[in-house]
């Protein structure tokens, strides 16, 4: 990107202050670009606190018929931390308006921030940048969309209550023959409330 001069600088202000249009046509074509740059740059995992939330099961997991993965936290890259911006897992921030974004410190709130309608997710996000795209040395790298996690991160995979049974076997088959250490869970529908049970329970 060319920088301007402090007399291009000065010119293109006084032609914004003169015509309002042509600094919202202006903006307007810098979100777009904002935007694609951002896309290209970050990559955002989210995960819940919540793993037996019907609606989160309704929303994410193909109606009930796919599955939830739970991760140790305790374990990288959940417990990596990327000053300033940080990166890596962020507790997602709820709010009525919009995150402001500062343009001198940088920095992207809105990659962590959502409407105070979506609280009951218990959201957090695992931040990180495509490595072709990278500007910080300091982040999580995914390369191609993928981040590879070490072993004994994922610690199981609970299976929606809704799944038929070739596609519980299909899983369970997957997990023994992949990752042997792996717990499978099953969810199921309490027989007397609006919730789940999932076997063997979370401790």
């Amino acid at each position: 990107m060319a920088l301007m001069s402090e007399a291009e600088r000065t010119l293109r202000a006084h032609e914004f202050m003169s015509n309002p249009t042509k600094l919202a046509a202006a903006l307007a074509e810098n979100e777009k670009d904002h935007y694609a740059a951002i896309s290209d740059q970050y990559r955002v995992y989210c995960l819940t606190e919540r793993p037996d939330s019907p609606l989160m099961w309704a929303h994410y997991a193909s109606s009930h018929t796919g599955i939830c993965l739970e991760f140790d936290t305790r374990k990288a890259p959940f417990t990596e931390a990327f000053p300033p911006f940080t990166g890596g897992l962020l507790k997602v921030k709820y709010r009525s308006t919009y995150p402001a974004y500062d343009i001198v410190s940088g920095g992207y709130p809105a990659l962590f921030t959502k409407s105070e309608d979506w609280s009951y997710e218990a959201e957090w996000r695992l931040i990180a940048e495509e490595r072709r795209f990278a500007r910080s040395f300091w982040t999580l790298k995914t390369n191609n969309d993928f981040l590879t996690l070490a072993p004994g991160v994922l610690t199981s995979v609970t299976i929606g209550c809704l799944a038929d049974e070739p596609s519980r076997q299909r899983i369970e088959d997957i997990v023994i023959s992949n990752a042997p250490g792996v717990l499978v869970r099953q969810a199921t529908l309490a027989p007397d409330r609006y919730e789940l049970r999932i076997n063997p329970p979370f401790r």
